[in-house]
């Protein structure tokens, strides 16, 4: 049972890291234990020295109150700043990169610690006249460390500032999604391309189909499927095993009822149920860790409203063309995956459904259905698509080539038909012929 709710587990784990709550919470706990223990040690030990507090407990209850008061004021401000810069990046980006804000490290340590010093304060608060059973004892260790965090806290204040400044820039967003993105790819499909696997999926599900009807495992809720422990679920199936296809990957959207697996016999169907439930966990978002076309999808929204008449941004376009670029040319020379699983012992495999490159690379071809008109936009796509197509031939992946050229040849066609001014059409015309050697026009 612990390595079948492993996947759960860590995809719930990721999601608590990706909140704006979860890590401040822990942060702020911290802060609230270190001031427990310091008015304990200044308790026990009567702390004194020439460079703690040397004040009266009026002062130090005066100092305590100003910081606390300064600091949860500060926290508000960070709050509130937070969500504009989530409202302002949502309509002018996207919706779906508002969770790479929520789970910022910067801005969950900057709120959490604001708020922990706060706390920090009140319960050093609680322990002035109170220490070493003393009217007027003061704990001298505590107060000077809350002094030394208020200090520590204006520098993460300018910190923050500066931090979310960066944030809110195009160039940087898309940068920090590319860096993503890649690092999912790099993970997900570590192999280079070897050519095509002998065994194939497809033929063997028309094998069992062609058997019988199988029964069907469904969602019970809507939402996208964030992980597939494949090879875990292959494991605890049981004896004999049966023959199963599950139907969805990482990134996939599910409808309430949807068959996320089929089962043959039908007769297994309900006994392994709660198994396939466990082990395809669905969420109601998305993620990169395990859904690398998540980063691509980002990217891909962000080039779509940057060439939008209400933000008429080619550039930022242009930018986000430039880093899937780089992200499918590595993708082409990589090897996918099988969709056969085999977990040993001479049982059935399971088959499961693989994303393919070609929906991978069709990010170019919705972003040439609406920015036809803009030669330069065009003529980017069009270059990176005999980039992609020609690293692909490197490796001899030729379904890979013919997926870019097609793609190139239906944005090329469009481009030719939209462009407004001889000169574009000259240049979309250049871009057709000269692309990667003539790659677009083999």
């Amino acid at each position: 049972m612990p390595k079948q709710m492993g996947l759960n587990l860590r995809a719930r784990w990721l999601s608590l890291l990706n909140t704006l709550w979860f890590v401040p919470s822990l942060i702020s706990a911290a802060y609230v234990v270190l001031a427990e223990g310091l008015v304990r040690f200044d308790d026990a030990e009567h702390f004194d020295s020439d460079w703690v507090f040397r004040g009266s407990g009026q002062a130090a209850r005066t100092v305590l109150s100003v910081i606390a008061g300064s600091l949860i004021t500060v926290a508000g401000l960070t709050f509130s700043v937070t969500m504009v810069v989530l409202q302002l990046t949502s309509s002018q980006f996207s919706p779906r990169v508002v969770r790479n804000y929520l789970g910022d490290r910067v801005a969950q340590l900057t709120i959490g610690s604001f708020v922990g010093i706060f706390a920090y304060c009140l319960v050093a608060l609680r322990s002035i006249g109170d220490v070493a059973n003393g009217a007027a004892a003061v704990p001298r260790l505590t107060i000077t460390v809350a002094s030394a965090l208020a200090l520590v806290a204006l520098a993460m204040l300018i910190a923050f500032i500066h931090h979310i400044a960066q944030l809110v820039q195009a160039s940087e967003l898309t940068a920090r999604l590319f860096r993503e993105t890649l690092t999912a790819v790099d993970r997900l499909y570590p192999d280079p391309f070897e050519g095509t696997r002998a065994e194939d999926a497809d033929e063997l599900l028309a094998e069992w189909r062609s058997e019988g009807t199988p029964g069907v495992v469904r969602a019970d809720e809507p939402g996208f499927v964030r992980t597939v422990d494949l090879r875990r679920f292959a494991a605890g199936l049981p004896e004999p095993r049966p023959r199963v296809h599950v139907r969805l990957a990482p990134g996939d959207f599910v409808h309430a009822d949807q068959p996320i697996a089929e089962i043959w016999p039908p007769v297994c169907a309900e006994e392994i149920r709660d198994l396939v439930l466990r082990h395809v966990a669905v969420r109601g978002e998305r993620d990169i860790d395990k859904d690398a076309h998540f980063g691509i999808r980002q990217l891909t929204d962000i080039a779509l409203r940057a060439i939008s008449p209400s933000v008429n941004d080619p550039t930022t376009a242009a930018t986000c063309i430039a880093y899937i670029r780089s992200t499918l040319t590595r993708l082409a020379a990589r090897s996918f995956p099988s969709g056969i699983c085999d977990a040993g012992g001479g049982g059935e495999p399971v088959v499961a459904r693989r994303r393919p490159f070609a929906e991978y690379v069709d990010a170019f071809a919705e972003i040439g259905r609406y920015a036809a008109g803009d030669a330069r936009i065009a003529c980017d796509l069009l270059a990176a698509l005999a980039a992609v197509a020609e690293a692909a031939r490197g490796v001899g992946a030729e379904d890979r080539v013919r997926e870019a050229l097609s793609i190139a040849a239906a944005v090329g066609e469009q481009a030719l038909a939209e462009v407004r001014s001889t000169r574009d059409r000259g240049l979309v015309e250049a871009a057709l012929k000269g692309g990667g050697g003539g790659i677009l026009l083999r």
